[in-house]
């Protein structure tokens, strides 16, 4: 009981070193570390939801969109109603050229944060370019 008890507690400032560290690398430009410490906090907690959204932008920024893509699906299980991560997604599906699912995901984040400009502005611009001129 006891060593399971230190495991657990190991795994907690394990995470919580990681969650940290990787914030900092990324804000640093260090992606490459930052990946690899979010994916030690993943380690430690696999419903982290800030590791796997971070995880997407990084990823999404060095062109890695089928890891992107995975990692913010991941986060929206965690957090269903994050805008934020619906945007990303749905930008992360439009550079793989997946502009139809990228259109019904740019309308998820406008219903849970109707004054979410990025999103109306995505989602224009898709619609525009599919010749949706009227929606």
């Amino acid at each position: 009981m006891i060593e399971a008890e230190n495991r657990l507690e190991e795994s907690e400032i394990h995470y919580r070193k990681a969650r940290l560290k990787g914030g900092s690398r990324a804000a640093q430009g260090k992606s490459g570390e930052a990946i690899g410490e979010y994916k030690m906090a993943l380690q430690a907690e696999q419903n982290f939801f800030e590791a796997h959204y971070n995880l997407g932008n990084i990823l999404k920024s060095q062109g890695k969109l089928d890891e992107a893509i995975s990692h913010y699906r991941k986060a929206l299980t965690i957090n269903p109603d994050d805008a934020d991560t619906h945007n990303n997604l749905a930008n992360a599906l439009r550079q793989k050229g997946r502009t139809d699912d990228a259109i019904s995901h740019y309308f998820l984040p406008i219903r849970i944060k109707p004054d979410y400009a990025a999103a109306h502005s995505n989602l224009g611009y898709m619609l525009m370019d599919k010749g949706r001129l009227d929606e």
